[in-house]
């Protein structure tokens, strides 16, 4: 029993460090997603602003040389751009949530009598976490 033992202690060990992991990534991506968001909503404001004023909102609708694009339509293109990129950082702080919860699942199954239902409930989690990779990717996809 003693082998046995220190492989359940290891293993908790790794369980602890992986959720530690999870969190720490979890809060990295949510700041960055609330920062983006904030970002886009500054520059929204800001051309909104110099859109409404008579000068400055001409001048800013006149074409940029090999952009063929507007001041205007440049700042929202960019921070449309922001927007979803703090939409996939949202999701990706979802799915290291979602990852956090499977691990402390797997810690459960240690500790618990009845593995055949943890394993259940694991495989079910497993498979969200891989539906929401996957939305992720192909969000991912779509800047490229």
């Amino acid at each position: 029993m003693g082998f046995l033992n220190s492989v359940k202690r290891f293993g908790s060990k790794i369980a602890s460090n992986l959720e530690g992991s999870a969190r720490f990534g979890q809060k990295v991506l949510n700041s960055g997603a609330r920062l983006g968001n904030k970002l886009a909503s500054g520059i929204d404001s800001v051309a909104s602003a110099v859109g409404n004023l008579p000068i400055l909102g001409a001048v800013s609708n006149i074409p940029i040389p090999r952009v063929n694009m507007s001041a205007q339509q440049l700042a929202s293109a960019g921070a449309g751009a922001i927007r979803s990129a703090s939409n996939v950082a949202s999701a990706g702080a979802n799915v290291l949530g979602q990852g956090a919860n499977l691990v402390r699942t797997g810690r459960g199954l240690m500790e618990t009598g009845n593995p055949v239902a943890v394993a259940k409930d694991m495989m079910r989690q497993g498979r969200s976490i891989a539906d929401a990779s996957r939305s992720i990717g192909q969000q991912i996809q779509r800047f490229q």
